[in-house]
């Protein structure tokens, strides 16, 4: 039997017939080489129900290529492609341990300071912050808001409580529903280039 290797990517969340614009160039590129489908983005994060325009058959290996997707949702798609007779390229364990931060730091590889709460009080943000010196960034299991730098990712000095509350309380408020597993706190490592 030979494998086919599919890669399916996002729709455009108004068109549900071309590629995400962020995932444009590569769909395009992936095309020459491999089978190619799309996953209707409307559909799989409004309703939390997956469809594709490329159908699976049994020797296909999927590849997704997209947004990042809770751990739930992609559940959603691991089972729909089983369901359907193909196997994902990356399973639902592997998944986790590379888009879950507490999984892959774990296992001490990371070098740099990481430490996450899952209660999200005043106190035990503020006895997490204590474990530290100096700046820090923010983040959820999954997601950080860097484009929001000042405002709900960098925290300049944890000694200053007031700001550092400040700034990790607008990323638990912005994150909202979209929080994933808790809070993480890092070192900040300034790089200069």
């Amino acid at each position: 039997m030979k494998l086919n290797y599919v890669f399916l990517f996002l729709s455009d969340p108004l068109d549900s017939r071309i590629p995400d614009v962020e995932y444009e160039k590569e769909y395009k590129s992936a095309s020459k080489y491999f089978s190619v489908g799309l996953i209707n983005q409307e559909r799989l994060f409004e309703d939390n129900v997956v469809t594709t325009t490329y159908k699976i058959s049994n020797d296909d290996i999927i590849v997704y290529r997209g947004w990042m997707l809770k751990p739930q949702l992609y559940d959603r798609l691991v089972t729909y492609v089983e369901k359907n007779g193909g196997q994902m390229f990356t399973n639902l364990s592997e998944y986790e341990y590379t888009h879950l931060i507490p999984n892959w730091v774990k296992d001490n590889s990371n070098h740099v300071k990481t430490k996450w709460t899952i209660d999200l009080s005043d106190k035990s943000i503020i006895k997490l912050l204590e474990e530290f010196n100096g700046a820090v960034t923010i983040k959820d299991f999954v997601k950080s808001r860097k484009y929001e730098w000042n405002e709900a990712f960098y925290i300049p000095d944890v000694s200053d409580t007031k700001n550092a509350l400040r700034v990790i309380h607008n990323f638990i408020n912005r994150q909202g529903s979209e929080l994933i597993g808790g809070l993480v706190i890092r070192d900040f490592i300034g790089l200069k280039i």
